[in-house]
């Protein structure tokens, strides 16, 4: 059994008993909160194993007008790539919206250039790539800890399988692009460059290799569910496996990334352990 100790406005300390605490902080936040207050965590679980869904993107210039920031985003997607290999990490492809402030955040450009990049955006789509992290030994996620003033951080490491598989899934999304009929293609590296054949495509993946933007999507994980103690910190019902008034109803309870946007999983997830 737990309770809560917190102050007021005016500084009191006072404790609150309840039946039940749910902790909905997400996937950073909940994990934070169980850091601060020291819960019992024998395996050194908590923050561990979270996942980020890393985004790539490449933007494909039209002579055509796109309009990438009218309608609903997310209304075109492929799966095709999305089991992976025992070498790559799987990704979701998607369409995103490009509305003027996402899009003049991709260019690392200044000035007139950067001028002439937001005048082409009416011709612009972009597409995104989803990399689906946590399911091959060399993808474990990240880590979120508390720093020096007692804020949570997240540590994600790009180690070599990162970078191969962010590479290849880049590669085929920019080629794609090319293809398909692209005046030019910006695939998103730092201080990249447009590219409009598959000569320059090459001799810019050589040359910007380590220089991958990577965004991120979803963050899920944290405080995974399952039945063994030793891999996982709430069961099947979202109980802690030490405390028993305490629940988590979020997305951390995720022991690996989905194939797809978290949200509606987090949804069916809380409801089947507020009502089961």
């Amino acid at each position: 059994i737990i309770s809560l100790i917190a102050k007021n406005a005016n500084n009191k300390v006072f404790t609150i008993k309840a039946k039940r605490f749910f902790l909905s902080a997400g996937s950073i936040g909940t994990p934070a909160i169980m850091l601060r207050s020291e819960l019992k965590d024998p395996y050194k679980l908590i923050g561990k194993r979270t996942f980020l869904h890393p985004t790539l993107m490449s933007a494909y210039f039209s002579d055509k007008v796109v309009e990438g920031a009218k309608g609903a985003p997310q209304t075109v997607y492929s799966n095709h790539f999305l089991e992976g290999d025992r070498e790559h990490m799987g990704f979701k492809l998607e369409v995103a919206p490009i509305h003027p402030v996402l899009y003049a955040t991709v260019f690392d450009t200044y000035g007139k250039e950067h001028f002439n990049y937001m005048q082409e955006r009416p011709h612009v789509s972009a597409q995104i790539l989803l990399l689906r992290d946590g399911l091959h030994p060399e993808s474990q996620g990240g880590e979120v800890f508390i720093n020096e003033y007692g804020l949570p951080q997240l540590k994600y490491d790009q180690n070599n399988f990162f970078k191969k598989s962010a590479l290849r899934a880049l590669k085929i999304l920019s080629a794609g692009q090319l293809n398909a009929g692209a005046k030019g293609v910006y695939p998103g590296f730092y201080f990249s460059k447009l590219v409009s054949n598959h000569n320059e495509l090459n001799e810019l993946f050589s040359a910007k290799e380590n220089q991958i933007k990577v965004f991120s999507a979803h963050v899920m994980g944290g405080a995974p569910m399952g039945v063994d103690e030793k891999r996982s910190v709430v069961n099947m019902k979202a109980q802690s496996h030490y405390y028993e008034n305490l629940y988590v109803m979020d997305g951390s309870v995720l022991p690996t990334s989905l194939g797809a946007n978290p949200m509606e999983t987090i949804y069916g997830l809380v409801d089947y352990f507020l009502t089961d």
